[in-house]
């Protein structure tokens, strides 16, 4: 009995163009110790492949055929039954992780970071039960594949810049939580703010991005429009929730200012 077998494997998306077979009649079988690899041009479902094996497909995608783990067909469980076998019997690293994300901390984490709000949603006290040191993964891809542009108005120095975005993030000092840098030249008392928008054509660019996030480099990449200043207006299409740090405090539209001297702040004496 082959480890892993795949049998005349069909997955369908919705689009707003109809349904698109995005996987049609994909077969193979690998036994225990071997190892695979699945080459092919760009858009030829690889990636999509290994999403069907692991039951990360689209909200909607529908499956046929049969994906079999050691003799266990795969094809309609339930999350719950799902949740038994990733993470223990399967396990899955994105595209590139050595060169697009920061192999010094996990996945799910540099993933998870820039989607905010919907993270916030997604982690739920049962999703970390559930899934333990792999929930920030999960929630990550999950809110990862509901992010969908939206339309904002931002007001900085008097002017106006209307934008389509995936993410806008706010921020003020050197780190936004988890180590995001929030600017590369940033100081935690530079008494500003510095935004940027999220501005990619595919979502999946956006994990290319995730290194000049992390370092506060991201101001070099086109698909990323940086502004700052000491005053942020912030308004969308419809109205959002705003996460500041792990907790949804508000909704736009939204004012952020710069308050200085607002408390004192007390450090030790060095040696």
């Amino acid at each position: 009995m082959a480890l892993i077998e795949v049998e005349n494997l069909t997955v369908t998306l919705n689009t707003a163009r109809g349904a698109v077979d995005a996987l049609r009649g994909v077969g193979f079988a690998l036994e225990r110790g071997e190892t695979m690899g699945l080459i092919g041009e760009s858009g030829s479902g690889k990636t999509m492949t290994a999403l069907a094996l692991m039951g990360l497909l689209p909200e909607g995608a529908r499956v046929t055929g049969a994906i079999r783990v050691e003799g266990r067909d795969l094809v309609g469980l339930d999350d719950k039954a799902l949740c038994d076998i990733r993470g223990d019997r399967l396990a899955m690293i994105f595209q590139e992780p050595m060169t697009a994300l920061n192999p010094l901390h996990t996945i799910g984490r540099q993933v998870a970071e820039p989607l905010g709000v919907d993270l916030t949603r997604a982690l739920t006290a049962d999703a970390k039960r559930r899934w333990g040191s792999l929930g920030y993964l999960v929630a990550g891809w999950r809110a990862l594949r509901r992010l969908r542009p939206f339309r904002a108005r931002i007001v900085h120095g008097g002017v106006v810049h209307n934008i389509r975005t995936l993410h806008l993030a706010v921020g003020n000092g050197r780190h936004y939580g988890g180590g995001m840098t929030v600017a590369e030249d940033a100081a935690i008392d530079d008494g500003r703010l510095d935004i940027y928008s999220l501005e990619v054509d595919s979502i999946w660019r956006l994990l290319f991005l995730l290194p000049a996030l992390r370092s506060g480099r991201h101001a070099r990449w086109s698909e990323i429009r940086t502004l700052r200043g000491e005053e942020i207006e912030v308004d969308t299409s419809r109205r959002r929730s705003v996460n500041t740090d792990g907790e949804i405090t508000t909704r736009t539209p939204a004012h952020f200012r710069v308050l200085v001297r607002a408390m004192p702040v007390y450090v030790p004496r060095g040696p």
